[in-house]
């Protein structure tokens, strides 16, 4: 028992870290400043975005043009 509390221990003060947030931050700074570049490049894929919701947006268009949205998938997973 004494060797899993540790590890909890641990893990937490990991997932606390400030120097772990800032490396989060930064990441998902670069990965919106590349997808605002790719967004100002390809405007008609975007563009849906303004009349449908996010959800069937990804399915249309974020999963067929995977090698266009990674970002946002990116972005997505850094955010939770």
């Amino acid at each position: 028992m004494p060797g899993s509390i540790n590890c909890i221990e641990r893990s937490w003060k990991f997932l606390g870290d400030v120097r772990l947030s800032l490396w989060l931050i930064y990441a998902l700074f670069a990965d919106i400043l590349v997808g605002s570049m790719i967004m100002q490049r390809y405007p008609e894929l975007f563009y849906p975005l303004k009349d449908q919701f996010l959800q069937q947006w990804l399915l249309s268009y974020g999963e067929r043009n995977i090698h266009l949205t990674w970002w946002f998938f990116v972005a997505l997973l850094l955010l939770f």
